[in-house]
This record gives structure tokens, C-alpha cells and sequence, in this order.
């Protein structure tokens, strides 16, 4: 509810993919490649490649935290959960357009497979598997770290 409700058409997500578009251009310059930064634009050597709300971790982030929310664990390691989870699923998403840059860059036949098929089917499992991870830990005798 709060990310259509709130975040999807605001200021504030708008801000939100400036940064991420900033993170992934310098990801992009630290791997040798000539990019420009324009607001949620990535562009350089002849292809471009916008951050859309579409195509944010957030709302990866709240399934996961629905999912840990509704669990039955202790607050504290939901808490853990819930914050390791929002970071993993933040840098996994900052791998992603990094990635489709260059798949976009260099085979651009297979950007939009990449981009509508591939990576969301990545990003479904991963995220499903997080689940996973943390709710086993959540009941284990070995807890996450708080």
C-alpha cells in the first residue's frame, strides 16, 4: 500500500532512482566504462538505459518484509532480517542494472529478454530464497547476529 500508494508517482521516489542511477554509474565507472548520469539516465557509448519505478528493488523489499513480518520469530531477528534483507536486495538490484548496461551496451538483441524475463525470475528466486534463509535462521539454535 505505501509503495502505490505513496512512493510510486512522489518526490521522494524520484530521488530514490537518482541515486540509484548515480550508485550504478559509478559501479559502471569503476568498471572502465564511459557513462554519463542524467537524473535516472544511464548513457554512453551509444546506449542508454533508464532507472524506472518499475524497476526498483522496493518492491522486492516488501515482500520480503511482508514474508518476515508475518512470520512467527523473534522481533529482534525480524528486525535483522528485515534490514539485512533490504540491503542485500538493494545491492542485488544495483548488480542488475549494472548488468543489463552492459548486456544492453554490447548484445542488445537479447536486452529486452535480459531485462523482462531473465533478471525478474533472478530476483523472484533470490528473494524467495532470502525468505528462506532467514526463517530457517529465525527458529535455528544459531540465530542471524543482532
Amino acid at each position: 500500500m505505501i509503495y502505490y500508494g505513496v512512493l510510486l508517482d512522489s518526490a521522494l521516489m524520484d530521488a530514490y532512482l537518482g541515486v540509484m542511477a548515480r550508485i550504478s554509474g559509478e559501479l559502471l565507472g569503476i568498471l572502465g566504462t564511459d557513462i554519463s548520469v542524467r537524473g535516472t539516465t544511464l548513457s554512453g557509448g551509444g546506449f542508454a538505459v533508464q532507472i524506472s519505478p518499475e524497476c526498483d528493488a522496493l518492491q522486492l523489499c516488501a515482500i520480503l518484509t511482508a514474508a518476515i513480518v508475518a512470520f512467527e520469530a523473534p522481533l529482534r531477528s525480524k528486525l535483522v532480517g528485515m534490514v539485512l534483507g533490504v540491503i542485500w536486495l538493494t545491492a542485488l538490484n544495483l548488480v542488475r542494472i549494472v548488468s543489463l548496461y552492459f548486456v544492453g551496451s554490447y548484445e542488445p538483441s537479447v536486452f529486452q529478454t535480459a531485462h523482462e524475463t531473465v533478471w525478474p525470475v533472478i530476483l523472484i528466486a533470490l528473494t524467495l530464497a532470502s525468505w528462506v534463509f532467514w526463517a530457517r535462521k529465525a527458529v535455528s539454535e544459531d540465530p542471524l547476529p543482532a
